[in-house]
């Protein structure tokens, strides 16, 4: 198999990893995951949505493959969120 096509998978290796600011302005490069630090809520918009969703009830220390371009500020209870790409 090659890496480009492994490199497409959820369980092949992140490559990188950013900390992720809530904001009801800002976008972001689609991440292929969220780690969350502090359990709560996060509003986002999915990278291929025109219209934002609140997640409840997302665990402390946990990862979420979820592509999503923001993390909105208002609605977002979660803190110490990690984007993570590969």
């Amino acid at each position: 198999m090659s890496l480009e096509k492994v490199s497409n998978h959820v369980t092949s290796p992140a490559v990188s990893a950013f900390s992720i600011t809530p904001s009801d302005s800002t976008t972001f490069e689609a991440t292929r995951g969220i780690f969350i630090g502090s359990a709560g809520n996060i509003k986002v918009l999915f990278s291929k949505d025109s219209t934002a969703v609140v997640l409840s009830g997302l665990a402390e220390g946990a990862f979420y493959p979820f592509s999503v371009v923001r993390v909105y500020l208002t609605d977002t209870t979660a803190s110490n969120i990690v984007g993570i790409r590969w």
